[in-house]
């Protein structure tokens, strides 16, 4: 049932994001939040739809765990920082802002988890898998500032 709930979240997330007026704004302010606004773009009711959204989806994972675990508690995935924006970013999810989908998180969640099972398989020491993942971050932010340079050189030459 979990796996279900996260492709509906996922499903519902690319639609929300490529589908709606909303989801392109949501681009917009990511990008550049000053020209969105200059656009006509309303930052403020935006910003608080993109935050009901999260409190939304943080409260469906509650759900989830809770069913999985019969327990839950305020510090459950205490930790998982890292590995969400790993997971963002190897996706394909841009740290400028701007750029990112639904179907990148979960394809960049994916490689996260085979890198974890890798390490788990292997029987190395858990504290590899932040080396890796950290490691993971780095290249991916290094692509990203390359593409997005390059992206700028082409559109202003």
């Amino acid at each position: 049932m979990p796996m279900l709930v996260m492709l509906l979240c996922v499903v519902l997330g690319a639609v929300y994001l490529h589908l709606t007026v909303a989801g392109r704004k949501n681009y917009a302010i990511g990008g550049n939040e000053e020209a969105a606004r200059f656009s006509g773009v309303r930052v403020g009711p935006v910003k608080l739809l993109v935050y009901a959204i999260s409190g939304l989806t943080a409260g469906i994972a509650g759900m989830v765990s809770l069913g999985r675990y019969a327990t839950i508690s305020t510090n459950t995935a205490s930790g998982y920082e890292l590995m969400v924006i790993a997971a963002a970013v190897v996706g394909g999810a841009s740290l400028m802002g701007g750029r990112g989908s639904a179907i990148g998180a979960l394809l960049g969640t994916l490689v996260i988890a085979i890198i974890g099972n890798g390490i788990y398989t292997l029987h190395m020491d858990e504290e590899y898998r932040s080396i890796i993942v950290g490691t993971a971050i780095l290249v991916a932010a290094a692509l990203d500032s390359r593409i997005t340079q390059r992206l700028r050189g082409e559109r202003s030459g």
